[in-house]
């Protein structure tokens, strides 16, 4: 069984706190946290539990790190690679497995591969960040993640950004310096921490705190970053937080003070433990359509590349009485919040986040939090009305 939060004995703080001082007992792999909603409780697991259902963790060092790269042959290796983007895409990029120093030309070949919609421009712009610094996509280095464009709440384009994971920025200062992080950061700030640096406490928001010291030089830095408490970030069904997301602006803020000019300008930062790759177009049969639902499921989302589909879709049951809950008993109190809606559609009509998001004409979770066009309960009802 996964590790379940439990109240009085694991908290999901606790949790998150052994996602970072474990791995994966079964591969050696980082761990995550995940949210089972039929029990409205969060759970540890393999980070890519969704697919290989790996359970249990352990403590001690795993073959990967004691083997190094000789426990990833190329036949491991290439079978990872084609859970995550299939067997196409595997043909082309398993070349690529395991390499930083990258070429444009070669950049460019991984990115449109994984992120074929992409824009040319933004391939680009992608490609020679890869090449500059020595990332590579497939080590979640970098990512191009779309964003739909609104116009008073109309969708009128899309737009397509290159966006660097927080342990890009940290192996980008390890190359060529050694620092280490001070008074117990990157946490959350206190009262008297924020009343000394930002001159009052802002309520509204949750605020983190880095501070890291170059040990060759003994230059420190401060970095501070902040969240909106009322804004569910990207992943949260995932097991991310609020807090999380400040962290990881904090410890950006406080790398470029440290090193200005050598991390990358003008490029946002996630976490990569809850980035995906493009998301594919997902079809919902009209009811009464007597054709096997899952063929034509795996073909619309791009040849079954790795990708969740729930026992009730591989089914064919795409009706409004597919879910474990009826859409009349759900109330506005019920769909407080993104994470809410999320939870009250997969109950109701056993749509997975993406699904949902799709429908709605938004991106993902984050999108739907910055754009604030409607409230989770107005879209839960226009899922209601025409469940399109």
């Amino acid at each position: 069984m996964p590790i379940y939060e439990e109240e009085g004995r694991l908290t999901r703080e606790e949790l998150l706190d052994l996602c970072q001082q474990n791995k994966c007992k079964f591969c050696g792999g980082m761990l995550n946290v995940f949210m089972d909603y039929d029990a409205d409780k969060a759970f540890l697991a393999c980070n890519d539990w969704q697919r290989t259902h790996h359970e249990g963790i352990e403590r001690e060092a795993s073959r990967y790190e004691t083997e190094g790269l000789a426990a990833l042959n190329i036949p491991t290796r290439r079978n990872l690679m084609a859970q995550q983007y299939g067997e196409a895409k595997t043909e082309v990029l398993a070349k690529y497995g395991g390499v930083v120093s990258l070429t444009r030309v070669q950049a460019t070949e991984i990115l449109k591969t994984i992120w074929p919609s992409a824009p040319d421009i933004e391939v680009l712009k992608a490609a020679m960040i890869c090449q500059q610094y020595g990332l590579n996509p497939l080590m979640k280095h970098v990512f191009l993640i779309p964003f739909k464009r609104r116009e008073k709440g109309v969708v009128v384009g899309e737009d397509w950004v290159p966006i660097l994971g927080i342990n890009s920025n940290r192996l980008i200062a390890q190359r060529h310096h050694n620092y280490s992080y001070l008074d117990l950061t990157p946490r959350r700030m206190t009262d008297q921490e924020q009343e000394k640096v930002l001159g009052g406490v802002d309520d509204s928001r949750v605020w983190a705190i880095t501070m890291i010291k170059d040990m060759d030089t003994g230059a420190e830095a401060m970095g501070v970053g902040s969240w909106p408490k009322d804004e569910s970030p990207y992943g949260v069904e995932k097991g991310n937080t609020i807090l999380n997301m400040a962290v990881i602006r904090s410890e950006r803020q406080a790398l470029d003070r440290q090193y200005p000019g050598e991390m990358p300008q003008g490029v946002d930062v996630i976490d990569e433990g809850y980035a995906q790759i493009e998301a594919k177009p997902f079809i919902i049969r009209p009811e009464g359509d007597e054709k096997s639902g899952e063929s034509e499921q795996v073909r619309a989302r791009g040849g079954g590349e790795g990708e969740t589909i729930l026992s009730s879709q591989k089914e064919g049951k795409t009706d409004k009485n597919s879910g474990a809950r009826r859409p009349d008993d759900v109330s506005k109190a019920d769909v407080r919040n993104s994470t809410d809606l999320l939870r009250e559609a997969n109950a109701c009509w056993g749509l997975q986040p993406e699904q949902v998001w799709e429908k709605l004409e938004y991106t993902d979770q984050r999108h739907f939090v910055d754009a604030a066009v409607e409230s989770p309960w107005e879209c839960f009802c226009k899922l209601k009305a025409g469940f399109f």
